[in-house]
């Protein structure tokens, strides 16, 4: 009988007379359970095996189920019998009935389908470019905010004398004396210099003490040094007295920068750091997930290639790895390429590739660093930096179309 033998349905690439394309490729995504995309790819990769190894009546099926969506298939026998292969009727799904009614539940096209409808959605890809962006905007955004508050709270105290003043912002604020006017003036800090700080409301006397941290800056070619600290607890209005002997200056009362250091500049990087990496994963992640769903309606050797092309791709496109993770560009392909040794010589040749032209810039990195002492150091850094991004780009695309790639500039230390 021929439901003893074993066949298979192959879309012979024809959509049945009477059937639109676009209709076609609608009914298949709702049948599938699929993107636009993904159709579009199987319906110009014909011939393919939607199933194979199945008895006749499932096959048929299959083959009313395929046709009602409007697609030619065809049953064909996978080992010889006597008996012929008689076509099962020809009549198309009726036009209120679904044509993924006649699907056998849990195999074949419906295993395509669940497998697509567990694949993660495009969204995911929005999710983890946000973790990225959204740690970059408010990184752009804090750091400088907390530069343009930090020089806002300048406050010019005159000395020797007294100056009343309000302080808006209880924070802890660094007193600079100015040993260079940007013109011609230097000078060193008196030695007999001294200031007292006083709090009108309620009255009391603040402690005024040498900086914590002893630090020069200069700005807009005035150089000034840091000469005390103080701290004001509370809004209100202080008096700062300065004594001593010598000529009549101004002294500069600012916020300290270091204050808030952490809040402002140490969280907006730890948050773009940790931004880029979990984003960069998860993208990665999302990308293998939904190119193994994609894979789910092609035929096992063909499935086979495309997950091979892909780890190929991985080899070179995660070395940017190290821009979160320290030797990240040799951890990324030596792990693929032990994880796939054995199961594809495609893949284990890239990983290989990948890993001797990331030792090699290495080398060249070194070279380069040298260098900086003659000037050319820094335009052969740069160059590299381009050369890199330029040769994993054109190596991962090629990678991705199947074909072998050798960089240039490569000290070959796996063959």
């Amino acid at each position: 009988m021929p439901d003893k033998d074993q066949y298979k349905i192959v879309f012979d690439g024809r959509i049945l007379e009477g059937h639109n394309r676009d209709d076609v490729k609608n009914r298949l995504i709702r049948l599938l359970k699929s993107d636009s995309k993904t159709i579009e790819q199987f319906l110009f990769e014909a011939p393919a095996v939607i199933k194979r190894n199945i008895d006749y009546p499932t096959a048929s099926k299959y083959k009313e189920a395929l046709r009602g969506a409007g697609i030619s298939c065809q049953i064909e026998r996978i080992e010889n019998a006597d008996v012929d292969v008689l076509p099962p009727p020809l009549t198309a799904a009726g036009p209120g009935s679904d044509p993924a009614d006649a699907l056998p539940a849990g195999t074949g096209v419906a295993d395509a389908a669940a497998d697509t409808r567990k694949r993660p959605g495009r969204i995911w890809y929005v999710v983890a470019t946000l973790l990225i962006v959204v740690p970059i905007v408010f990184a752009g955004i804090k750091m400088p905010l907390a530069f343009i508050s930090y020089f806002a709270s300048e406050i010019e105290i005159t000395a020797p004398g007294a100056t009343e003043l309000i302080i808006d912002q209880p924070d802890n604020y660094v007193i600079w004396y100015t040993t260079f006017d940007g013109h011609s003036l230097r000078r060193d800090i008196p030695q007999d210099i001294k200031i007292a700080v006083y709090s009108h409301v309620p009255q009391r006397d603040l402690e005024v003490t040498p900086p914590s941290w002893e630090s020069k800056e200069t700005v807009f070619g005035v150089e000034r040094r840091s000469l005390a600290e103080v701290v004001f607890d509370q809004p209100g209005l202080y008096t700062i007295e300065v004594t001593g002997d010598f000529p009549e200056t101004e002294l500069i009362l600012r916020r300290s920068l270091r204050a808030g250091f952490f809040k402002n500049f140490v969280v907006p990087i730890l948050m773009f750091l940790i931004g880029c990496a979990v984003g960069l994963i998860m993208a990665i992640v999302v990308f293998v997930k939904r190119s193994h769903a994609k894979s789910s309606i092609l035929p096992p050797q063909e499935s086979a290639q495309k997950d091979a092309r892909l780890w190929a791709m991985l080899c070179h496109f995660g070395t940017f790895a190290a821009f979160l993770i320290p030797f990240g560009n040799i951890i990324v392909p030596l792990v693929i390429w032990q994880l796939k040794k054995g199961q594809s010589s495609f893949v284990v040749a890239h990983g290989k590739e990948s890993l001797n032209f990331q030792i090699s810039l290495m080398i060249y990195y070194l070279a380069a660093t040298l260098l900086i002492l003659v000037i050319i150091g820094f335009i052969l850094l740069v160059a590299l930096f381009v050369f890199n991004i330029v040769m994993v780009i054109i190596a991962g695309i090629k990678a991705n179309d199947g074909e072998h790639y050798q960089y240039p500039m490569t000290i070959r230390f796996f063959k």
